[in-house]
């Protein structure tokens, strides 16, 4: 990072180049990058460059040319872009220190395995990839595993399968939409809205309980089963009264059970007056002897 440049008897030129020629606005000195250098931080009184090129429109003699650096500054923090990475060495380090970068204990690498960066000048700069440091929730034994999700109306892309896919630190966003029944029913203005979140399970379980998860894995709702319903709701934030929940079998077969403490069902539906997040839901099975027995015609 080059501060000035001077050639024998210093004189300061308008433009802030120093130089020894008698005109010296007829002669500049500029500073230049030939490798390329990415992500440095912006500093107002110096300029990068790996090469300093001294000019002028007829002869230039020069007997010494003394290029100063402006001293480095340490490294403190690391970019607010690169969630929950760490840095081997810790912060704060000096100028030209290579560190490793990588995730916390908890947190799962979705992105390079091998990533390092390098201390300039104040910022911390990358060399060889990044890691995606995820917080990924584990299931438990007795969790059933959705088929499939989906939602009334998508925002900001955030599809219903961010609600299942395990990383805590996405969400699905499922926006308000019409009542189709509704709808055809009466005009568009008195037709009912709600946002809702489905998940197909693939078959009929006994559903026991349905979880939502924040961001950090704890639960926010929980809905426990009886044989009727799951109204039975706990929070953490009194959202109990912002949401329902069902579990119904989209099959039209019905199904026979005398389980008091569960519901049967193939599919979970969770729904809202208001357009919402799940950062992650889980469906826990009834464990135990679980038998359920399909009605036919005979």
């Amino acid at each position: 990072m080059v501060t000035s440049v001077a050639a024998g008897p210093a004189r300061k030129s308008e433009n802030g180049c120093v130089c020894n020629i008698n005109d010296c606005e007829s002669a500049s000195a500029t500073v230049i990058i030939e490798e390329a250098t990415s992500d440095l931080a912006s500093i107002s009184d110096c300029k990068y460059g790996d090469n300093v090129k001294i000019e002028n429109p007829t002869q230039l003699y020069l007997y010494e040319v003394a290029i100063t650096a402006k001293p480095a500054p340490d490294c403190t923090t690391i970019s607010s872009s690169w969630e929950n990475v760490v840095t081997e060495p810790e912060l704060p380090v000096v100028h030209g220190t290579t560190l490793t970068l990588s995730c916390p204990d908890g947190y799962t690498n979705l992105g390079e395995l091998k990533s390092t960066a390098t201390c300039l000048y104040g910022k911390v700069v990358p060399t060889e990839g990044l890691p995606n440091c995820r917080l990924i929730r584990e299931r438990v034994s007795s969790e059933i595993t959705p088929a499939s999700a989906e939602q009334s109306a998508t925002l900001d892309d955030d599809g219903a399968e961010l609600a299942i896919d395990l990383d805590l630190g996405t969400a699905n966003s499922a926006d308000l939409a019409s009542d189709l029944a509704s709808d055809l029913a009466s005009d568009l203005a008195s037709a009912s809205q709600s946002a809702w979140l489905k998940l197909t399970l693939g078959k009929v379980f006994c559903v026991e309980s349905v979880i939502i998860h924040d961001s950090s894995g704890n639960p926010l709702i929980t809905w426990t089963c009886s044989e009727e319903d799951c109204d039975i709701c706990t929070d953490t934030q009194s959202h109990c009264n912002s949401y329902s929940l069902t579990v119904s079998t989209e099959d039209t077969a019905p199904y026979l059970s005398s389980i008091s403490d569960c519901r049967f069902g193939d599919t979970v539906k969770v729904e809202s007056s208001n357009a919402f997040r799940v950062n992650e839901i889980a469906i826990i099975e009834k464990q135990g002897q679980v038998n359920i027995y399909k009605l036919c015609s005979c």
